[in-house]
């Protein structure tokens, strides 16, 4: 007698509880299911703080930009980033930073373009990154009017983009409007905070200004000085 008869006329196994079995094992398949692609989801990469500083003729006749994102806490690393910059973007810094001593591991990168964009792809090895490069370039003096985009690379929860007025600037004005203003120590910077940002959701500002001059607000850093650089927002 095969298995499948001895099943067939044991009284406990009725084809009324065969199909309740049946069911309770689509529906634990089902739940696996689920629960595997919310594991999948949570682990995603994505940045829970960024914090981006546009600084227009700080210590270059150009705009010196500054990102440090932290990663969430259950990232895998390393992890291979792809971040998109002005095509015309001079990288100075691409780091990973350690914590609690704040050290810089600079990274290697490579470029390649991207539309009218310059993509950097890197390694991060922490979950701290930092990337810092200059674009733009002015001569003489006289008005200016320049645009900043920032594309995520991942998900970012909350976004602190702040921008430096130059110290001798006229009438200078952002689009859209900053959240707020500040003043410390004659450097005025205005600031905006972004929330649940997608990958594919840039955020864009112009900036207008005229300033009597090309010299830069602040003198030159050297390597040394730039190295040291670790708050990501404006360069101390």
């Amino acid at each position: 007698m095969s298995v499948s008869t001895l099943h067939t006329s044991t009284p406990g196994w009725s084809w009324l509880t065969r199909l309740a079995i049946l069911g309770l094992a689509v529906a634990l398949a089902v739940m696996a299911g689920i629960g595997h692609w919310r594991a999948g989801a949570e682990s995603s990469p994505q940045f829970t703080n960024m914090a981006v500083s546009v600084m227009p003729e700080y210590d270059q006749p150009s705009v010196l930009v500054s990102y440090r994102g932290d990663l969430s806490p259950d990232v895998s690393l390393p992890l291979q980033i792809r971040l998109r910059l002005p095509g015309d973007a001079e990288v100075a810094q691409v780091c990973s930073i350690t914590q609690p001593d704040e050290e810089h591991i600079c990274q290697e990168y490579s470029t390649d373009p991207d539309g009218e964009y310059l993509a950097i792809s890197w390694e991060a090895t922490t979950p701290i990154m930092y990337v810092e490069f200059y674009y733009g370039s002015f001569s003489g003096a006289g008005q200016r009017s320049l645009d900043f985009n920032f594309w995520p690379p991942y998900p970012v929860d909350n976004l602190d983009l702040f921008v430096l007025e130059p110290g001798d600037a006229t009438d200078f004005t952002l689009s859209p409007a900053p959240a707020d203003a500040v003043e410390e120590e004659g450097i005025r910077h205005h600031g905006y905070s972004f929330q649940n940002l997608s990958v594919d959701e840039p955020v864009s500002i112009q900036m207008s200004y005229t300033l009597p001059t090309d010299q830069p607000s602040a003198p030159p850093r050297t390597a040394a000085a730039a190295a040291a650089d670790d708050s990501g927002g404006l360069p101390q």
